[in-house]
């Protein structure tokens, strides 16, 4: 199971997200508050049984506050909940620019604000090491294989130079940034590209699936869809940067990779040439999603924006049906991906991605709220 973007905080509860409506654009708010849809997207995920979770980033609002990750554990372990996942399965996560974010009235992004808030995230998890002559960057990248396939996940929340073209974040200083903490680079020649790299070689031998997981979303009709830059047209938080990325994904045959931070439900496809061990090239696909529909924002496209790599959007390719003012299918809704891997015989095996939401259902007497169902959209990828 793959989501992203629950940034968990006391002030969730009757907070309802934005909800623009697919044909007029209009701002309207969703149908339950932000805590409400977190709670029943992890009660459908755990009715499922999955064997892992994992989280494209943005786990809490504000990464400095504690208050914030005691309402993300609230969540996921109370033992009085029905929805404790990470007492039931690991779960695996990848640093978004929230868990970055000591707090609006702390540090902000600034150092050491910034660092002390990406410590309590390392505080809560211990993953495979990476091998950094930095230690402080244990834990902010990592690798995994499961069964026949390898999971990589990637720290792309800052990159030098600082308010560049090459930057995902203005306001983030990282390892090679002047007065900067411990976030890594990503770009070509880094130490985490060149480590990368020798995962996804490894991978591309000993795996029958690679798939990649970080926070910000390199293909997108979203916010962060806009080249970097603070003017108009321009975003501070951009993924674009990340795109660089994606020759070497393709080279080493990455199946598909796994985002958040525009809070939409989207999936692009790249297409090119795998570069085979011993030289042999064959076509390949890379499905890139958005699935930042954990539990916070439930966004809409940019109306300037066009994404040339889109397959399918939630926003418009799930329309909504309505009857006497009662949803009666489609739309935005919070959700995740469910990836199944399966075998069709002794040697071959079969990966099935399908996004699944969880639709809220109202009372057609009294139009109260009276409960959820896991429902799926009509994108399933094999």
């Amino acid at each position: 199971m793959v989501y992203g973007d629950s940034e968990t905080e006391p002030e969730s509860m009757g907070n309802y997200s934005n909800w623009p409506d697919p044909v007029t654009g209009e701002s309207r708010n969703y149908l339950v508050d932000q805590t409400t849809g977190y709670r029943n997207n992890l009660e459908v995920i755990r009715s499922r049984d999955p064997d892992l979770v994992f989280i494209a980033g943005d786990l809490v609002q504000h990464g400095g506050e504690q208050r914030h990750w005691d309402e993300f554990w609230q969540h996921n372990t109370s033992p009085e909940s029905v929805q404790s996942l990470a007492g039931m399965v690991p779960v695996m996560a990848a640093l978004g620019n929230h868990d970055y974010y000591e707090g609006r009235y702390l540090d902000g992004y600034n150092q050491p604000g910034s660092e002390r808030a990406v410590n309590r995230y390392l505080t809560y998890f211990e993953y495979p090491s990476n091998g950094s002559s930095v230690e402080e960057q244990e834990g902010r990248y990592y690798a995994m294989e499961y069964g026949p396939v390898t999971f990589i996940i990637l720290d792309v929340c800052n990159n030098s130079p600082d308010g560049s073209e090459e930057d995902t974040n203005f306001y983030l200083l990282g390892e090679n940034d002047p007065d900067g903490g411990h976030a890594p680079d990503f770009g070509i020649g880094s130490a985490q590209f060149l480590w990368m790299e020798e995962v996804l070689a490894e991978a591309q031998e000993n795996s029958l699936f690679t798939f990649v997981l970080f926070h910000y979303a390199p293909y997108s009709s979203g916010p962060h869809g806009y080249p970097p830059g603070l003017g108009a047209g321009e975003d501070y938080l951009t993924g674009i940067p990340v795109r660089q990325l994606t020759p070497v994904f393709m080279q080493y045959g990455v199946d598909a990779v796994f985002s958040g931070h525009d809070e939409m439900w989207e999936r692009s496809e790249v297409h090119g040439v795998e570069t085979g061990p011993e030289g042999k090239e064959e076509l390949h696909t890379i499905h890139f999603y958005d699935v930042g529909t954990g539990g916070d924002g439930l966004r809409g496209p940019e109306a300037e924006l066009v994404n040339p790599y889109q397959e399918f959007l939630v926003h418009t390719d799930a329309p909504e049906t309505w009857e006497e003012g009662i949803l009666l299918g489609g739309g935005k809704h919070y959700g995740h991906l469910e990836v199944d891997i399966l075998p069709l015989n002794d040697s071959l095996w079969q990966a099935i991605l399908s996004p699944a939401y969880v639709f809220p259902l109202w009372s057609k007497e009294d139009s109260a709220y009276t409960g959820f169902e896991r429902r799926m959209y009509n994108d399933k990828v094999m």
